[in-house]
């Protein structure tokens, strides 16, 4: 994670075992989504017959679940993606700490 990108499409959408598909997910829909609001924006910006509340599209009760259920499904498998580094840290800590109990016992014997 505290390493030097290579590619950023690639960091976006890989951890440490390659490419994910929540990443992937999240990645598509927000732009999917994105160009579908940039393009109905500049729409109706042309458009000079449109009230101006209707500028900025409205996302239709269908979008908005389907957003959330993408973003739901990213958050959830995000949780778990870096518990395998965090078991190692933590088992490297513990090695340590170990280390420098058995060294300070040698010491204070000897």
């Amino acid at each position: 994670q505290n390493q030097e990108g290579e590619n950023f499409i690639l960091d976006i959408l890989s951890d440490e075992q390659g490419v994910s598909i929540h990443r992937f997910q999240a990645v598509v829909f927000n732009i999917a989504i994105g160009v579908w609001v940039i393009i109905s924006v500049l729409y109706n910006l042309n458009n000079t017959q449109l009230d101006i509340s209707w500028i900025i599209p409205q996302l239709s009760n269908n979008d908005l679940i389907l957003l959330g259920l993408s973003s739901g499904v990213y958050a959830a498998l995000k949780t778990t993606e870096n518990k395998d580094t965090q078991q190692e840290v933590t088992k490297g800590q513990l090695e340590i700490v170990e280390d420098e109990a058995v060294k300070s016992n040698i010491k204070a014997e000897g």
